[in-house]
């Protein structure tokens, strides 16, 4: 039996028999991050493409057979980092199966660069050559053909692959040959057909391709070189230490002359597959990066205008029309312990993890903690730095929105400790457990009031901008974000007495809290429901239900759109919170009624321990949510293509918010309107110079 394969850890030997508990860790991380960069990265490269890029050239099409390659690969690791966390349940035959799609995937990348250099080389060496009608066909045949050969190397994975026992569980991660010569054969097929060939002719013809280029200065031409360029790059660096790997296997078979023998360590061998998962999510990042070096200043999505130009500069050599075209993508003493208000876990349930080691429900939480972190903390980040960097006159509502973002922010850049704890256990010490809960509690708090506060002030001015406006010349903002932010760190305090670290050593979990009495248990869980969700959820229902017979008066579209952002906001809000407080109040029955009604208090308890997880998912995709719902409402402002799509809408609420000269009078009625209708006419071009401007 061999355990080395190719393509990662999850077809690599990455874990042997003596395999640490740490260093799956350490491999289901790797595998996340991959995940977390990759997936979403090659999503957006596909979806750019299919719909935004027409026609396309021969480069664009590589490019997203490519993304497709990776994005395959990428889409088989939540698998592996369930087998590493707990062990392979899903039988030798769909282990057989997953493993051969990612060598396909593997080996149809590395020969769809070397197209791409190809492509290139014949571009920039024969330009004539790739005018004839002929050319597209050939493409084609060569996509064809480099599938098909990917399909043909991977075959042997079939036949060798196997499922076997390691510490107690099975694990997709072992070949089994049935000779040395076997395994001496497959190991040369696979660095030979791989790498060597690949990147034998990937160095050819980059070396006459930059001969050429020195003659030449045409910047399109240029930045396509550099992209493609940078993608070999790091497919080689990714790539070779794996192949490194599969050369001192040979060697050492050679001198051994024995099935099985190993001489790779097992350190290197893990270093090899983390880095051949990388370079499945390092793609789309090097677009990006392309993007962003290209000087287009924002008046697109960047990563459009860098495959529209890759595309233009292609179809220029086709004698087409190589005209670039503006499009605009748009893209939150001891008694019963009580559920974290972040709600990860709850005392019993948190106990159940410590006792039963990687159960279904830990992974389970770990995997939509890790989607959360995957999307909330880039679409935030995203929010922040367009607020921050193009937003220079920011009104109230973007200010809310800005201080929203970085408290959704800070929650989501726990996760990965969190999903570390449930994974294995908590390793950061009490104060530790103690500070960071308390954080979270206080921006989750803080989340509440900020939209709270946004309706408010929606309210306000919508129905009296007279009023709004009034209040905002007097620079209030700044003192009820203060109150607001002490607020939710003061309702955050009993954290730090009550918050613990519980479990065997090597088992510890920051998942519970102690109370010195039931009154007390009590007393918590009602303030938190009460100042974390009644009262917010009175106050935006009141002030949203005055809002519905004047937003259809509304005479400026982008004020209607904004509101319509925040109420979204505040209904995806709702909707998070509501299974968390909902555990919160069967938590109080239950110590209402368990003196009395034992058997009740037991069954309420153990619906809220159902109910708990789901709860903790909820409150953690609120944070992430948000962002997508900037994205989502900046898709509907097509007005400009001057501006990226997000910033554009932080710009229309900017401009739709009241309180600065004469822009309290853009929120005239319909009504209001016909009496002053020549003021209404001059104001609202007002807001359209500063809009536009």
């Amino acid at each position: 039996m061999n355990l080395s394969s190719p393509a990662d850890y999850a077809t690599t030997s990455l874990m042997a028999d003596q395999m640490t508990a740490v260093a799956q860790t350490v491999s289901a991380t790797f595998l996340g991050l991959s995940f977390l960069l990759g997936f979403p990265g090659n999503l957006l490269v596909i979806w750019i493409i299919w719909r935004h890029v027409k026609p396309r050239s021969h480069t664009i099409w590589l490019i997203l057979h490519l993304a497709v390659a990776d994005l395959l690969v990428l889409i088989t690791l939540p698998l592996w980092i369930y087998s590493l966390v707990h062990s392979w349940v899903f039988g030798e035959v769909f282990c057989k199966a997953v493993v051969y799609v990612i060598y396909v995937c593997m080996y149809g990348s590395i020969y769809l660069i070397t197209l791409m250099s190809v492509e290139r080389f014949v571009a920039v060496r024969y330009p004539f050559a790739i005018l004839s009608p002929r050319t597209p066909t050939a493409l084609n045949v060569s996509l064809i053909a480099a599938w098909v050969l990917a399909l043909a190397l991977a075959v042997p994975v079939i036949v060798t692959q196997r499922v076997e026992v390691v510490d107690g569980g099975e694990q997709c991660l072992f070949r089994e040959y049935s000779s040395v010569a076997q395994e001496v054969a497959s190991l040369s097929l696979e660095t030979i057909a791989g790498f060597v060939a690949p990147f034998t002719v990937l160095s050819i013809c980059y070396y006459l391709i930059a001969c050429q280029l020195r003659a030449k200065s045409f910047q399109g031409k240029t930045q396509t070189m550099v992209l493609i360029t940078s993608v070999l790059v790091a497919f080689a660096l990714c790539w070779l230490p794996h192949h490194i790997n599969n050369i001192i296997q040979l060697v050492c078979m050679s001198r051994e002359m024995s099935e099985g023998a190993t001489c790779a360590s097992q350190t290197a061998t893990f270093i090899s597959g983390a880095l051949a998962f990388v370079s499945s999510s390092v793609n789309p990042v090097l677009y990006a990066f392309a993007a962003r070096r290209s000087k287009v200043r924002i008046k697109g999505l960047r990563l459009v205008r860098m495959f529209q130009e890759v595309a233009a500069h292609t179809r220029a050599h086709w004698g087409t029309d190589s005209r670039k075209q503006n499009v605009l993508v748009t893209l939150s003493p001891q008694t019963e312990s009580q559920p974290l208000s972040d709600t990860m876990s709850s005392n019993k349930c948190g106990k159940a993890m410590v006792s039963e080691d990687l159960s279904t429900g830990t992974t389970v939480c770990c995997v939509i903690l890790g989607l959360s972190f995957l999307v909330g903390t880039p679409g935030n980040l995203l929010v922040i730095w367009t607020i921050w960097r193009h937003m220079q006159k920011r009104s109230h509502t973007v200010i809310l929105i800005l201080n929203l973002a970085v408290a959704d922010l800070i929650v989501l850049i726990t996760l990965p400790l969190w999903i570390y704890s449930l994974a294995r256990s908590w390793v950061f010490g009490e104060a530790s457990c103690k500070a960071i809960v308390f954080i979270i509690n206080a921006c989750m708090f803080s989340s509440i009031f900020l939209i709270t506060t946004m309706s408010v002030e929606r309210f306000l001015a919508v129905r009296h901008p007279f009023a709004s406006a009034d209040w905002k010349r007097k620079r209030a903002l700044n003192k009820v974000l203060l109150a607001l932010w002490a607020a939710a760190f003061l309702l955050s305090a009993p954290v730090l007495p009550t918050q613990e670290v519980y479990g065997d050593r090597g088992e510890e979990q920051c998942l519970y809290r102690t109370y010195s009495s039931n009154s007390l248990e009590a007393l918590c869980l009602l303030l938190e429901t009460l100042l974390g969700y009644v009262v917010p959820l009175v106050v935006l229902v009141v002030c949203y239900s005055c809002l519905c017979s004047r937003i259809a008066q509304m005479t400026l579209k982008s004020k209607r759109k904004s509101t319509v952002l925040i109420g979204s906001v505040v209904v995806v809000f709702t909707v998070c919170w509501t299974p968390h407080h909902v555990g919160n109040v069967l938590s109080l029955v239950q110590l209402a009624i368990k003196g009395s009604h034992q058997a009740w208090a037991k069954n309420l308890d153990s619906a809220r321990e159902t109910m708990v997880f789901v709860a903790g998912a909820m409150v953690f995709i609120s944070s992430m949510v948000n962002p997508m719902l900037y994205m989502f409402a900046a898709r509907s402002f097509r007005s400009s293509l001057r501006d990226t799509g997000i910033q554009k809408l932080f710009q229309h609420i900017s401009s739709t918010s009241p309180g600065e000269k004469n822009r309290e009078l853009s929120f005239v009625t319909k009504r209001q309107s016909n009496q002053t209708s020549s003021s209404q006419c001059s104001l609202e071009g007002q807001v359209d110079v500063h809009v536009n401007v």
